[in-house]
Order: C-alpha cells, then structure tokens, then sequence
C-alpha cells in the first residue's frame, strides 16, 4: 500500500509539514482499506505513517511532485500534521509523468482536482521501478541515528476553556486561567 497526498496549494510539499483536516483523509480510498483506517486510531495513524507517500499537487498549482515517507502524524482535535521528508533516491516526478501511471497509481480523473489523502492498494516503488522512474524497488535507507526515535504518532487532545460571563464563579476561573497563561485582563 502508498499514500497519495495531494494539495492546491502552491509548493505546499517544500515546507516539510502539512496540516489535513479529518474529513479529507481516506478520500478515494478503496473501501477494505478504509474500513479498516477509518477511525484514524494510533494503530490505523502508525500504519499510514508507515506507507511510502507520493506528494503531489492539483492540476493548475505550482510544485514538483515527489516521493517519500511520513516521518511523524501529531493529531490535534479533527486536524492532523504530518510531517515527512522526500526520498532523496527517486528523482522528482512531473505532472505528466503522473498522468501517464495514473491507471497503475489507481487515480481517478477528479483526484487531480481535490485535495485529499488516498491510501492506494500496490507497491509504489515497483510502480515507478516498472516505469523507469528510478533504478532501485525500495528506498536506500541510511543507518538511522542513535538518537531515541520520536513516534510516529502524537495524539493531543484539544483543550476548550469556556467561560460565562457576568458570573463571579466566571470571573475567577478566568483570572485562573489568565495568570496560568499569563494574558493580562483589561
């Protein structure tokens, strides 16, 4: 399996992070791959950060398609940031290179116009190998450091604050909270 990433948002992939809301992953995804991912868990989270990922942009946006790997999902609420980094081994693709493997990459005409997170069925690297596109099947990877690795998954929960105003019990939570952030009440 690969993800598919795709955004309309010129050179969005150069920044090395993104940020998705809940309701535009697993968009054009076969169903026995979403039905088992669906509830974005920490298991479902781990899986997708573990598939090699095509990065590439809606039709009309500005970007160099590229391929490579999720290195960490921090979930906030509904929205999820993925950070990642490109495999440095395969070339950067073009658009019509893209549009050339779209039947072996399973992508449908509208996915080239919405942004969205797929997760295809297949082996991205033997679909580029196939192709030309690059010379090896799996990635080269470099011995990793020896640093403690960093999950792959950070699930925060959100925090609400609400307060009533014109209520003294109000008043004082706010005042406990301002001082505990430091926000000055005027």
């Amino acid at each position: 399996m690969f993800n598919i990433m795709v955004t309309a948002s010129d050179n969005a992939w150069e920044e090395g992070a993104y940020t998705w809301d809940r309701t535009r992953i697993l968009e054009y995804t076969e169903e026995p791959i979403r039905g088992r991912l669906h509830t974005l868990s920490n298991t479902a989270l781990e899986e997708l950060a573990s598939l090699p990922t095509l990065f590439m942009y809606e039709q009309d946006t500005q970007g160099t398609p590229r391929v490579g790997r999720i290195k960490r999902i921090q979930q906030r609420g509904s929205e999820f940031r993925v950070i990642f980094e490109f495999d440095e081994t395969v070339p950067p693709l073009t658009r019509e290179k893209i549009v050339s493997l779209k039947r072996q990459l399973q992508l449908a005409n509208f996915e080239f116009s919405r942004t969205h997170w797929a997760v295809k069925e297949g082996d991205l690297y033997a679909i580029l190998k196939e192709d030309g596109h690059i010379r090896v099947a799996m990635p080269i990877h470099l011995p990793e450091p020896i640093t403690p690795p960093t999950p792959a998954v950070d699930v925060t929960p959100a925090k609400v604050f609400w307060f009533m105003a014109g209520t003294k019990q109000s008043s004082m939570r706010w005042r406990a909270f301002s001082n505990a952030v430091s926000v000055s009440m005027s």
